[in-house]
């Protein structure tokens, strides 16, 4: 009885206030209908660059990146659910020249699926090439969405592009299209040979070692600076100087997990140590201004009222206040109403000074000469 009184009429004992039904099943729904999923987010990417991305289609009220592998995977919420129905065409768009796939989070799973289902490569593209620099191409084979892949390793672009169609006929269709791009001709693969093509070149059966002979050397030569850095084993490839030129060591390379633990102990001892650095000055920084200001309080006034006067003003934001007029508790929503009830407040709850000065004169000397106009 007292549920049913709540959502069906004012409240007078709690100032008319009126209470409405909740329902989580309720609430999901809704965000849900004014909400898109987003995949394939680079993680140089940040939620603010993100959110002025989806921006130029509605208002946004949450952007939220979480990782996944080596991308982020995004939920982004707009104001109100007609925005979302341009996305049931829109497959991706661009955000500082990367594409974000994205997704209606009401879709069932056999809608998400459906934009993965006819997919192929295109291969063969230069190095460093972003998603927007293949719009023309995707715009040419009437693709919905493009990919440029990350390397794991390196996170550079890879020299091919993930291409997504809207239906078999279409995939068919662009396949038997001739694409180059700057020049450069380009080639069809199934994604199922994803794993054949040459991380430098694009080029089938082309491995990077043989592609790009000094790819190997480089990796090795990375390897033995951080073994000689933190003097972890002998160098790879390298004799131990330790070791008499007739002895053949036994082990040449310290152990992966043995190498890793000594990084992450050595991880701990610097952050430790940085993090004791940093709490020293910042007490040693606290302890020399409060001197400092102090001191100015005794000998310079007026470097004492610039010192205060620099210090970052902070604020908080009322949206409603509850006040008694008249004997009786009246709530203010409205922000004029609010701001005069808090200029009020303010204005009695300071008790009045001590002592009152009608003019400048009037003043102790050493604060004359701080607060007397500048001729």
């Amino acid at each position: 009885h007292d549920y049913n009184d709540c959502v069906s009429f004012p409240r007078a004992d709690l100032l008319n206030l009126v209470f409405t039904h909740y329902s989580s099943a309720d609430a999901k729904l809704s965000d849900e209908a004014k909400s898109l999923f987003v995949t394939d987010i680079p993680l140089f990417l940040n939620e603010t660059q993100v959110r002025q991305a989806f921006s130029r289609y509605g208002t946004v009220i949450k952007c939220k990146l979480t990782p996944k592998k080596h991308y982020y995977n995004g939920h982004i919420q707009f104001s109100s659910a007609d925005v979302i129905a341009q996305f049931n065409d829109i497959w991706a768009i661009i955000c500082l020249g990367n594409s974000l796939r994205v997704c209606p989070a009401s879709f069932l799973k056999s809608q998400r699926d459906s934009r993965r289902e006819h997919v192929t490569i295109l291969a063969g593209i230069l190095k460093n090439i972003k998603e927007a620099d293949l719009l023309e191409i995707a715009t040419q084979v009437n693709a919905k969405a493009l990919n440029v892949p990350l390397s794991i390793n390196s996170y550079k672009p890879k020299p091919y592009v993930y291409l997504n169609f809207s239906l078999f006929d279409t995939l068919e269709a662009a396949k038997e299209l001739s694409v180059a791009f700057r020049g450069k001709g380009l080639t069809w693969h199934p994604p199922n040979e994803a794993h054949t093509l040459c991380h430098v070149c694009g080029r089938s059966g082309c491995s990077p070692s043989v592609c790009n002979p000094r790819l190997a050397h480089k990796v090795d030569d990375h390897l033995n600076k951080l073994y000689s850095r933190f003097n972890a084993g002998p160098r790879r490839g390298h004799q131990d100087s330790r070791q008499s030129h007739y002895t053949i060591p036994i082990y040449n390379t310290t152990p992966l997990p043995a190498f890793v633990k000594f990084l992450r102990s050595q991880k701990a001892l610097v952050s430790a140590y940085l993090f004791t650095q940093f709490h020293q000055h910042r007490v040693d920084s606290i302890e020399y201004y409060t001197a400092l200001r102090d001191e100015h309080f005794s000998t310079s006034p007026s470097s004492f009222i610039s010192s205060a006067l620099s210090v970052e003003h902070h604020s908080i934001v009322f949206d409603r206040v509850l006040v008694v007029i008249d004997s009786k508790p009246t709530l203010l929503t409205e922000p004029s109403d609010i701001k005069q009830a808090a200029i009020k407040h303010f204005q009695s709850v300071v008790a009045a000074p001590l002592v009152q000065y009608s003019s400048i004169d009037e003043f102790p000397s050493r604060w004359q000469r701080a607060y007397s106009p500048i001729s």
